[in-house]
């Protein structure tokens, strides 16, 4: 059987019909997130909620019901909305932060549920938190058993339960909980349908030229996960990994798309990934590559030369005090800088691989 999660970006309006055109009667087990974003200045659900928790703002309350109306409104949901919002909103502030924010994904899982002619599971029964974290043992129990039975069950990602009330992962959690649900139901494939094709060799929003990752090992999925690769949550690549279950990351608006598995198969591909984090005023630029010593020093120095001539406009971002440091270790190469460098990076390795 095959578990499949869908992030926010499928769970709105106009694209949750994507979802019922993706699904087989090999799915017996499908993972939401809150409604997402409809455009790039939009404000995401759970933060929306998180904003209610802090000032209980009438019209904050309101943006998220509208949401969750014309979800089902759009899509001829058989459930009363009005009524599922009421309470909702009657236990919105009084059981903490991470209670009010699990909401969105609550509220998901019912109406997809509805929307399919599906089972609906409650999270906070089926997956546990203690004060050390998540309970791994008591967590595969509590899925196995809250499946139990169910042709096709819908479960709210992000949250589970902890001393009867809720604990939420950190944000983009629903992935973890995906993976979970994977391998306590022995899945033999998790799903997560994203709004790109896969992994691609850096974000295809700043890089167009970059391809989609054909394969990956879990080890390398997790590292790219760790270090700016925002496609999947870090956590949820060991429980796979531990278990054997294969991850395919793929397009829910081309479902037939170039997609990335990740698997026990190491990919041994000259340039696999370059990604990027930034913290406070710093950006930390990340490549992952199968290159020799040789290969390496002939992009750094592309690197170094494109920056050095940037005064003469050749690349415009960057100037030799730029770079604060690199650090080289097998496989990996790390480049600490004051400006945003990705596409100069890129470059550089990309050229040097061909």
């Amino acid at each position: 059987m095959i578990t499949a999660k869908f992030g926010g970006t499928a769970i709105t309006p106009e694209n949750l019909v994507y979802l019922k055109k993706i699904l087989t009667p090999s799915h017996n087990c499908v993972v939401v997130s809150a409604i997402g974003k409809t455009h790039p200045n939009d404000v995401k659900t759970t933060d929306l909620l998180k904003r209610y928790y802090a000032d209980s703002n009438e019209k904050i309350w309101q943006t998220v019901c509208n949401r969750y109306k014309k979800l089902a409104l759009r899509n001829c949901i058989n459930v009363d909305a009005e009524k599922l919002l009421y309470d909702a909103k009657n236990r919105a502030c009084n059981f903490g932060l991470d209670y009010c924010m699990s909401l969105g994904e609550e509220l998901s899982a019912k109406l997809v549920a509805s929307y399919l002619n599906a089972t609906y599971v409650e999270a906070q029964n089926a997956l546990y938190f203690d004060n050390g974290g998540l309970n791994f043992p008591k967590t595969i129990c509590g899925i196995e058993s809250a499946f139990d039975g169910v042709k096709l069950g819908v479960i709210g990602g992000f949250y589970g339960g902890r001393d009867n009330n809720r604990k939420t992962f950190s944000r983009g959690g629903s992935d973890v909980t995906g993976s979970l649900c994977a391998v306590a139901l022995k899945s033999s494939l998790y799903e997560n349908w994203t709004d790109a094709n896969g992994v691609c060799q850096a974000n295809p929003t700043e890089i167009l030229s970059a391809k989609t990752i054909p394969y990956l090992s879990y080890a390398q999925m997790n590292f790219l996960a760790q270090n700016g690769a925002t496609v999947l949550h870090p956590d949820a690549v060991k429980p796979l990994q531990t278990y054997g279950v294969p991850l395919r990351i793929a397009n829910f608006y081309n479902p037939n798309a170039p997609s990335t598995m990740v698997s026990n198969a190491v990919n041994n591909q000259k340039l696999l990934c370059v990604t990027q984090k930034k913290h406070l005023d710093v950006f930390t630029t990340t490549v992952l590559h199968n290159l020799t010593g040789s290969q390496i020093a002939e992009a750094l120095g592309k690197l170094y030369f494109q920056l050095d001539n940037s005064r003469q406009n050749l690349t415009p971002c960057c100037s030799p005090s730029t770079v604060f440091g690199v650090k080289i270790s097998p496989n990996v190469v790390k480049i600490v800088s004051q400006t945003q460098i990705l596409q100069t990076v890129f470059t550089a390795f990309y050229d040097v691989s061909r």
